[in-house]
Protein backbone atom coordinates (compact mmCIF):
# COMPACT_ATOMS: atom_id res chain seq x y z
CA UNK A 1 0.00 0.00 0.00
CA UNK A 2 2.60 2.65 0.95
CA UNK A 3 4.31 1.73 -2.32
CA UNK A 4 1.22 1.94 -4.16
CA UNK A 5 1.09 5.71 -2.88
CA UNK A 6 4.73 6.69 -3.50
CA UNK A 7 4.26 5.70 -6.82
CA UNK A 8 1.20 7.91 -7.21
CA UNK A 9 1.88 10.82 -5.12
CA UNK A 10 5.30 10.64 -4.60
CA UNK A 11 5.71 10.69 -1.14
CA UNK A 12 9.19 10.01 -0.49
CA UNK A 13 10.25 13.17 -2.59
CA UNK A 14 8.40 15.61 -0.21
CA UNK A 15 9.81 13.67 2.66
CA UNK A 16 13.42 14.14 1.38
CA UNK A 17 13.01 17.44 0.40
CA UNK A 18 11.31 19.43 3.48
CA UNK A 19 11.60 16.78 6.50
CA UNK A 20 14.84 15.66 6.44
CA UNK A 21 16.90 19.34 6.95
CA UNK A 22 19.44 19.80 9.43
CA UNK A 23 17.86 21.90 12.42
CA UNK A 24 20.18 22.72 15.12
CA UNK A 25 18.60 21.79 18.52
CA UNK A 26 19.99 24.83 21.31
CA UNK A 27 17.15 25.75 23.78
CA UNK A 28 17.68 29.37 22.07
CA UNK A 29 15.94 28.36 18.56
CA UNK A 30 11.87 27.66 20.81
CA UNK A 31 12.05 31.56 21.56
CA UNK A 32 10.08 31.62 18.37
CA UNK A 33 7.76 28.48 19.73
CA UNK A 34 7.32 30.61 23.14
CA UNK A 35 6.13 33.67 21.27
CA UNK A 36 3.93 31.49 18.99
CA UNK A 37 2.40 29.57 21.55
CA UNK A 38 1.86 32.66 23.92
CA UNK A 39 0.50 34.29 21.16
CA UNK A 40 -2.30 31.59 20.78
CA UNK A 41 -3.22 31.55 24.53
CA UNK A 42 -3.37 35.15 24.79
CA UNK A 43 -6.38 34.90 21.44
CA UNK A 44 -8.02 31.99 23.31
CA UNK A 45 -8.15 33.73 26.92
CA UNK A 46 -9.04 37.17 25.42
CA UNK A 47 -11.75 35.65 23.32
CA UNK A 48 -13.09 34.63 26.75
CA UNK A 49 -12.87 37.33 28.89
CA UNK A 50 -14.17 39.78 25.66
CA UNK A 51 -17.49 37.82 26.39
CA UNK A 52 -17.95 38.59 29.27
CA UNK A 53 -16.45 42.47 29.80
CA UNK A 54 -18.98 45.27 29.21
CA UNK A 55 -16.34 48.31 28.14
CA UNK A 56 -18.48 51.07 29.67
CA UNK A 57 -18.10 53.51 31.66
CA UNK A 58 -22.00 54.26 32.47
CA UNK A 59 -22.56 53.73 36.48
CA UNK A 60 -24.03 50.75 37.54
CA UNK A 61 -24.83 49.45 41.34
CA UNK A 62 -22.34 47.46 42.46
CA UNK A 63 -24.18 44.15 43.05
CA UNK A 64 -20.88 42.76 45.55
CA UNK A 65 -21.48 45.82 47.89
CA UNK A 66 -24.90 47.60 47.13
CA UNK A 67 -24.58 50.01 49.93
CA UNK A 68 -27.88 51.34 50.84
CA UNK A 69 -30.74 52.74 49.28
CA UNK A 70 -30.21 55.91 50.00
CA UNK A 71 -26.68 55.79 49.25
CA UNK A 72 -26.19 53.32 46.70
CA UNK A 73 -22.47 52.05 46.04
CA UNK A 74 -22.50 53.26 42.13
CA UNK A 75 -19.42 51.61 40.10
CA UNK A 76 -18.42 52.03 36.31
CA UNK A 77 -19.56 48.81 34.19
CA UNK A 78 -16.16 48.02 33.43
CA UNK A 79 -14.98 48.02 36.55
CA UNK A 80 -18.19 46.01 37.52
CA UNK A 81 -17.72 43.25 34.63
CA UNK A 82 -13.97 42.78 35.92
CA UNK A 83 -15.03 42.28 39.26
CA UNK A 84 -18.00 39.73 38.09
CA UNK A 85 -15.24 38.06 35.81
CA UNK A 86 -13.14 37.61 39.33
CA UNK A 87 -16.16 36.01 40.89
CA UNK A 88 -16.51 33.62 38.16
CA UNK A 89 -15.29 29.95 38.55
CA UNK A 90 -11.44 29.84 37.40
CA UNK A 91 -12.46 33.89 36.20
CA UNK A 92 -9.19 35.06 38.34
CA UNK A 93 -7.02 32.61 37.14
CA UNK A 94 -7.95 32.91 33.38
CA UNK A 95 -7.45 36.74 34.14
CA UNK A 96 -3.72 36.19 35.74
CA UNK A 97 -3.14 33.39 32.28
CA UNK A 98 -4.14 36.54 30.24
CA UNK A 99 -1.77 38.92 32.25
CA UNK A 100 1.44 36.53 32.17
CA UNK A 101 0.84 35.25 29.16
CA UNK A 102 1.68 38.93 27.79
CA UNK A 103 4.55 39.74 29.28
CA UNK A 104 6.05 36.60 28.51
CA UNK A 105 4.92 37.01 24.69
CA UNK A 106 6.38 40.10 24.49
CA UNK A 107 10.15 39.05 26.75
CA UNK A 108 10.31 36.11 24.45
CA UNK A 109 10.15 38.20 21.32
CA UNK A 110 12.54 40.39 22.05
CA UNK A 111 14.97 37.74 23.23
CA UNK A 112 13.92 35.87 19.92
CA UNK A 113 14.86 39.23 17.84
CA UNK A 114 17.98 39.32 19.71
CA UNK A 115 19.03 36.50 19.10
CA UNK A 116 18.38 36.56 15.18
CA UNK A 117 19.95 40.42 15.19
CA UNK A 118 23.23 39.07 17.10
CA UNK A 119 23.97 35.65 15.66
CA UNK A 120 22.92 37.18 12.08
CA UNK A 121 20.42 34.61 11.54
CA UNK A 122 18.61 37.14 8.77
CA UNK A 123 21.72 36.97 6.80
CA UNK A 124 22.26 34.62 3.47
CA UNK A 125 24.43 31.57 4.06
CA UNK A 126 27.97 32.33 3.32
CA UNK A 127 28.94 30.18 0.29
CA UNK A 128 31.80 29.68 -2.06
CA UNK A 129 31.12 30.93 -5.46
CA UNK A 130 33.66 29.67 -7.49
CA UNK A 131 36.34 32.12 -7.85
CA UNK A 132 34.93 35.16 -8.77
CA UNK A 133 35.06 36.87 -5.29
CA UNK A 134 31.52 38.27 -5.10
CA UNK A 135 29.68 36.24 -2.96
CA UNK A 136 26.09 38.23 -4.35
Amino acid sequence: MNQWLDDRLHISRLNDKFLRKAFPVHHSFFLGEITLFSLIVLILTGILLALSYEPSNSLVVNSFDPGTKANPNLVPAAYHSALKINAMPFGDMLRRIHHWMANIMVAAAVIHMMRIYFTGAFKKPARSTGGSGCCC
